[in-house]
């Protein structure tokens, strides 16, 4: 696997992984992981998960996931926009 600097806004994240998509999934697991509860919560419609995701993803985020295997801040690797990674990130948690 190979070393990945996946930056978004103001959260970095080093990590190794087998691909820069999978760094930068990553990237947004670790900040959206506080958020995990939503999926717990039998009262909340899906549009209510997928409502409070996005919202939190406007607030904690910016919108692309930069990944580098030079270093962070560089996007060599890919550029991977955050609202199609929400929405994937959002599809496995509700199939989990």
């Amino acid at each position: 696997m190979s070393k990945f600097y996946a930056t978004c806004g103001s959260h970095t994240l080093t990590i190794s992984a087998p691909s820069a998509r999978h760094a930068a999934m990553r990237l947004i697991d670790e900040v959206m992981a506080a958020h995990i509860w939503i999926y717990d919560d039998a009262d909340l419609s899906e549009q209510d998960r997928r409502d409070h995701v996005v919202l939190e993803a406007l607030l904690h985020l910016s919108t692309v996931v930069s990944v580098s295997e030079i270093g962070a801040g560089r996007r060599e690797a890919g550029a991977f926009e955050v609202p199609q990674m929400i929405d994937e990130w959002h599809r496995l948690m509700t199939g989990i």
